[in-house]
């Protein structure tokens, strides 16, 4: 807690007056970090658009943003042991808020895909991103196949082509 409350410019009983333990401070990132990318999501839906360039801005929000300040990290799976361990309670608030923003983007845009439910979609937009975090693989790349599970979703649920699909 001294390292925290130095890096932070405050002191050691300041850290304590809002936050009781390492694990209390713990929690306070995690909840931070998914706060932040969920007003962002939130956002990104909000301004609409071509529904492609819509869920890559969730996408990227969301899930280019706990890439960039989480997976990067040196020792990361140490990180997410703990996030499991003392926080999984605000990653699945978390994953449901986000789950309800791709689902609010595919019903305004209209989006629909024979067969498959929106609910389905969602799963697809949410579960996908987690397979492209392959060992070594840059931000730039990561955003990459974010931008291109996009378009695809959004050609399939709006029936057209993935160019088409992006607004061009």
């Amino acid at each position: 807690m001294s390292a925290v409350a130095e890096t932070a410019g405050v002191s050691r009983p300041t850290v304590y007056a809002r936050f009781r333990n390492k694990e209390d401070l713990f929690r306070g990132v995690v909840e931070h970090v998914f706060n932040a990318a969920l007003a962002d999501v939130g956002a990104a839906v909000a301004a609409g658009g071509p529904l492609a360039e819509v869920l890559f801005r969730a996408l990227g929000c969301y899930f280019g943003r706990l890439y960039d300040e989480v997976l990067n990290l040196d020792g990361y799976e140490a990180f997410l042991a703990a996030q499991q361990r003392l926080a999984a309670d605000v990653a699945k608030r978390a994953h449901a808020e986000m789950r309800e923003h791709l689902g609010r983007a595919l019903t305004q845009s209209g989006a629909a895909v024979d067969g498959v439910s929106r609910a389905q979609l969602v799963d697809i937009l949410v579960l996908a991103p987690r397979a492209f975090k392959e060992p070594g693989t840059s931000s730039r790349a990561y955003r990459q196949r974010l931008r291109s599970l996009a378009r695809v979703v959004a050609a399939a649920a709006t029936g057209a082509s993935a160019e088409d699909a992006a607004g061009r």
